[in-house]
């Protein structure tokens, strides 16, 4: 396919900030993906923003942890802020699980309301079967990821908090990727452009 037919597939949007956000395993890194791949949003993720800025050299403590989290929110935060100067659109996505995590994206979502730039926030979710379902299918695969119990997923699940600075969009990831992918660039057609770009 030549690239000319490419982009015209590629789905344009004016500047504005998209949050993918979320427990673990609820598909926030891979729909981020895929979204990012079909437009021209710039994907900002926590947790490779994470290892960019603090290369991992082993396990730490519960409190150098957070703050390297918390640098992380940080960092993708001010980079989808200076995106948007550049007339390009933004996506974030990561847990924003916990108030400190929260901070930087209220923030955010302040300064973007005075400026009249919209911001739009998908919470996504999976019932506990279709949790277990994915670890599964990780481990047999033999990728790895933090949560590889259903445990771990208890555990990091109860302390997670919803946003309440704005109002999310619940979204079940339960659903074919394609299927769910379009149903939020249905959702965002309000902020396309008329011409389509390369992302």
């Amino acid at each position: 396919m030549k690239k000319n037919d490419i982009s015209e597939n590629i789905k344009s949007y004016k500047p504005f900030v998209l949050v993918l956000c979320g427990p673990p395993l609820s598909r926030k890194t891979t729909l981020g993906d895929i979204l990012s791949a079909q437009s021209n949003l710039t994907l900002f993720d926590v947790d490779i923003t994470r290892w960019e800025l603090f290369p991992k050299t082993g396990l730490l403590e519960p409190d150098p942890e957070t703050n390297q989290m918390v640098t992380a929110y940080q960092t993708i935060c001010r980079r989808a802020s200076e995106t948007l100067q550049n007339g390009t659109p933004a996506l974030l996505t990561g847990t924003f699980s916990r108030a400190e995590f929260k901070q930087p994206l209220e923030e955010l979502y302040g300064k973007l309301q005075e400026q009249g730039i919209e911001i739009r926030i998908f919470q996504l979710t999976a019932d506990e079967e279709e949790i277990k379902r994915r670890i599964d299918s990780r481990r047999a695969s033999g990728v790895h990821h933090t949560i590889d119990t259903i445990e771990k997923y208890r555990w990091a699940h109860k302390s997670y908090t919803s946003i309440t600075f704005a109002e999310p969009s619940i979204l079940d990831t339960q659903a074919p990727l394609d299927q769910l992918s379009q149903n939020i660039f249905d959702s965002l057609e309000s902020l396309t452009t008329s011409t389509p770009q390369d992302p």
